[in-house]
C-alpha cells in the first residue's frame, strides 16, 4: 500500500469509527461486525480492517474498545496468535482458500467461532483466535495433518498487548520452522524460543556448535549416536538408567558411550553443562548448517 492510499484509508477508518463509537456501548463487538460489513460497499470493510490491524500490530491503537470495534474481534480476550504457510507453492485465490480453511479448523479446535486473518504474502497467513480462557496446550496436537500447511504458534496473551506479543512469537517460531529441514507441522515458540534466541546469526551458531562439541559435530551416524546419548542423559539429569530406557539400550552402553564422548570432548561433559545443552539442541535442529560433513572428520566408533 503506498503512502498515500494508507492516509486515506486511516482518514476513512477514523471518520467510520466516530459514527459508530456509541454502538459500542450498546451492543456486542462481533454484532457491531456483522452490522458494518452489511453497511460498508465490497472491499472498503476489508481494507479499513487490514489498516487498523497492521496499526494495531505495530503498537497503535491504545484504545483497545476502538481498536475491537474496528477489527470484529473482541481484544479483552486470550489471543493465540498463528502463522500458516504451506513451503515451495505458487500463491493464488486457491492457496489463499486453503489456508484459511486451516486457519478455520484450528480455531474450532481452540475453542472459537472464528479467527482474525491478515495475509502475510503469497503463501502465508497470519490469524489470531481469541478465547474466553487459555487453551489447553495439547489441543493443537489433536488436530489433523492438515496436508502440508505448516502452523507456527505463540503463547496465549491476554488483551492488545498480548495480542502483539503472541503475534511476534509466532513469527520468531515460524522462522525457526523455515531454517529446520525437517519441521513439524506445529512449532511452538514455547519449544523453541532458545532456538530462536542463538540462532539468528549462522556464523555465531556455528561457531558454538563447533567449538562446543569438537570432533561430537560431526555429521555421521556414530556422532550422532553419541549426542544423542549425550542429550538423553541430559534429559534425565545426569541419570544413566533413564537415559539407557530412553534410548532403548542397555545402561552399560550408556555408560560406555558416556566415556567416548569425555574422550573426545578432552573434558568432562558435566563441565559448560549449559553451552554444551544449547550446542546439542542447535545441531539437532539445523544439522545441515552446523554439522561438520562426515568426509571432512575421522569417523568415529560409538
Amino acid at each position: 500500500m503506498n503512502t498515500t492510499t494508507s492516509v486515506a484509508a486511516r482518514g476513512d477508518a477514523l471518520r467510520f469509527l466516530a459514527e459508530r463509537i456509541e454502538l459500542l456501548r450498546r451492543a456486542d463487538v462481533d454484532a457491531i461486525a456483522v452490522a458494518m460489513a452489511d453497511e460498508q460497499k465490497p472491499g472498503t470493510g476489508d481494507l479499513l480492517r487490514d489498516e487498523a490491524l497492521r496499526e494495531l500490530v505495530d503498537g497503535g491503537w491504545v484504545d483497545g474498545d476502538e481498536a475491537s470495534m474496528v477489527l470484529g474481534h473482541e481484544l479483552r480476550r486470550h489471543h493465540t496468535a498463528l502463522v500458516v504457510w504451506r513451503p515451495s507453492v505458487n500463491g493464488g485465490g486457491t492457496e489463499a482458500r486453503r489456508l484459511e480453511a486451516r486457519v478455520a479448523e484450528i480455531a474450532t479446535a481452540l475453542g472459537a467461532g472464528r479467527a482474525l486473518t491478515l495475509p502475510a504474502g503469497t503463501h502465508s497467513l497470519w490469524a489470531w483466535v481469541g478465547t474466553a480462557d487459555v487453551p489447553p496446550r495439547d489441543t493443537l496436537d489433536a488436530l489433523p495433518a492438515g496436508g502440508d500447511c505448516l502452523v507456527a504458534v505463540g503463547r496465549p496473551g491476554f488483551g492488545a498487548d498480548g495480542f502483539r506479543r503472541s503475534h511476534r512469537e509466532a513469527v520468531r517460531a515460524q522462522r525457526v520452522a523455515m531454517r529446520c529441514p525437517s519441521p513439524g507441522r506445529v512449532t511452538r515458540f514455547e519449544d523453541v524460543e532458545l532456538l530462536s534466541l542463538v540462532s539468528g546469526d549462522d556464523e555465531a551458531m556455528v561457531s558454538l556448535v563447533r567449538r562446543e562439541l569438537g570432533p561430537l559435530a560431526a555429521d555421521d551416524p556414530a556422532t550422532a549416536r553419541l549426542r544423542a546419548t549425550l542429550g538423553a542423559v541430559q534429559a534425565a539429569g545426569g541419570g544413566s538408567a533413564a537415559a539407557a530406557d530412553a534410548l532403548g539400550v542397555h545402561r552399560n552402553t550408556v555408560l560406555y558411550r558416556l566415556r567416548r564422548i569425555d574422550e573426545l570432548l578432552g573434558r568432562p561433559a558435566a563441565e559448560r553443562r549449559l553451552e554444551l545443552e544449547v550446542a546439542l539442541r542447535l545441531a539437532e535442529a539445523f544439522p545441515d548448517r552446523v554439522l561438520v560433513p562426515a568426509a571432512e572428520v575421522r569417523p568415529v566408533s560409538a
